[in-house]
């Protein structure tokens, strides 16, 4: 489908859409507006991107349960590639996840450091945003890994010391440190308003 558009003001815009078949439509869309679900969705609602490695999906299972409430209450919305539906571009939506994230988490291992895909596209597009937006990026160690020397992971504080990864906790300890970031996040997200 091809479209052609002309905006006509900040409120309407004029075009006519042409598919490779043949068939054309003319259209007018108008904005709508609701200013009170524009404002609480302004005000409220922020987007968190999990950085994972496959490898380590527990971790994220385990994760999600203690962000579900935020989502739940509409002011987080969780992003993770278990969110990519079959038949869709992988890579464009994961692109567009990062584009959209407020907060970042790092599920840290040395699978995830050794991942070229995370370190070649997903990290230094956190990092970036991290450096000009302020982007916040919490990182979580899973397994002893050379966080501690990568110079561009290093400089992030981490909810747990590399020296207690999760891997090596039982369950309940592990919730604490699940905890932690939901409240890091939920803090911050307080912060806002």
């Amino acid at each position: 489908i091809h479209v052609n558009c002309t905006l006509v003001n900040n409120e309407m815009l004029n075009g006519r859409w042409q598919s490779t078949t043949g068939t054309n439509v003319a259209f007018t869309a108008r904005r709508y507006k609701d200013p009170a679900l524009d404002q609480s969705w302004k005000a409220e609602h922020k987007n968190v991107f999990i950085s994972y490695r496959h490898t380590d999906k527990e971790y994220l299972d385990e994760l999600t349960v203690h962000l579900r409430p935020l989502e739940k209450s509409q002011r987080l919305d969780i992003w993770s590639d278990q969110r990519i539906k079959a038949g869709a571009q992988w890579k464009h939506e994961i692109e567009s996840a990062l584009q959209r994230a407020h907060f970042a988490v790092l599920l840290v291992s040395s699978d995830y450091l050794a991942s070229d895909f995370i370190v070649d596209n997903e990290l230094p597009v956190l990092l970036t945003k991290a450096k000009e937006q302020g982007v916040r990026i919490l990182p979580l160690i899973l397994r002893p890994c050379r966080f501690s020397r990568d110079t561009h992971l290093n400089g992030f504080q981490a909810i747990n010391s590399p020296d207690i990864p999760l891997a090596s906790l039982d369950r309940w300890e592990r919730d604490k440190y699940y905890d932690r970031i939901a409240r890091e996040i939920e803090d911050m997200l307080g912060e806002e308003h």
